[in-house]
């Protein structure tokens, strides 16, 4: 497995991944409707804004998993964007980390938060977090065993849903990628 960085041309792989991962993972965790709406070619637009946007995204950096010259996995890290969080020394975030079912539990996940740790370290950063969804048990036990703590909740009301989040944090960016 290799691990790079992203770049504008990795946009649509990234896209296939976040819908696919998205479909694998929330089905009867979101409404069918919320997961129906989401489309590659919507995704891969993003993408290829953040991607190739830096001016515009200034603090974020993504990076790709890739087995056998395919993507398999991303990541994407920042600044906080959670005031709360940030005024508790988490001043780091992994704003996205999905990877494929399939290639869940041989270490592709565990790679990119290491990569994502390496960028916010390079910036200085002390602390990191990510938030999930409640209901996600694979990514709250994935985190557990990373060595996250519960720094923080939320709820985020959209139209049809209210989504309960947990922030996992890192007090110490060099925790992240053990």
């Amino acid at each position: 497995m290799e691990i790079h960085r992203a770049t504008a041309d990795d946009a649509l792989a990234i896209a296939k991944v976040h819908v696919r991962s998205w479909h694998e993972t929330y089905t009867g965790l979101l409404p069918q409707a919320m997961l129906d709406s989401l489309s590659v070619e919507n995704r891969s637009t993003s993408w290829k804004n953040i991607l190739s946007s830096p001016q515009s995204f200034p603090s974020t950096a993504a990076f790709v998993a890739c087995r056998e010259n395919e993507v398999v996995g991303f990541g994407a890290c920042n600044i906080q964007r959670t005031e709360e969080l940030r005024a508790a020394g988490f001043d780091g975030e992994i704003s996205a980390l999905y990877v494929l079912h399939d290639e869940q539990g041989k270490g592709t996940g565990k790679a990119l938060v290491k990569a994502m740790a390496d960028e916010l370290k390079s910036r200085s950063l002390r602390g990191g977090s990510v938030w999930v969804l409640r209901q996600n048990i694979n990514a709250c036990g994935f985190y557990e065993h990373c060595g996250g703590r519960v720094a923080g909740e939320k709820k985020d009301v959209r139209p049809g849903v209210t989504l309960e989040e947990i922030a996992y944090g890192w007090r110490s960016i060099d925790d992240m990628s053990k």
